[in-house]
């Protein structure tokens, strides 16, 4: 039975985290689009890295909600609310 992860990408993620390039962080602030981050008040991602991240980005959004890691899984109607909402003021027709 297959998984439902791509390990490759797993992999990949895992060794940015413990690895990261020292340099992303002050490169942060050069994204030049709008980003919105999901976070889960519960989660095991510290609160304060998450505000950082939108403060030192020029035009990011952060949105907590109620759940742990697996915000879209724990709370999808409001995952979803959230991403809309940030698609309709950002997303040209």
């Amino acid at each position: 039975m297959p998984t439902p992860f791509d390990f490759a990408a797993v992999n990949a993620i895992r060794a940015q985290i413990s690895d990261p390039d020292p340099a992303w962080w002050d490169r942060i602030g050069t994204v030049g689009v709008p980003t919105l981050i999901i976070g889960g008040a519960n989660s095991t991602i510290p609160q304060h890295l998450l505000t950082e991240t939108v403060e030192r980005m020029p035009d990011a959004r952060l949105v907590t909600l109620d759940a742990g890691h697996y915000v879209h899984r724990d709370r999808p109607t409001e995952f979803l609310a959230a991403v809309e909402t940030f698609l309709a003021a950002h997303v040209k027709n």
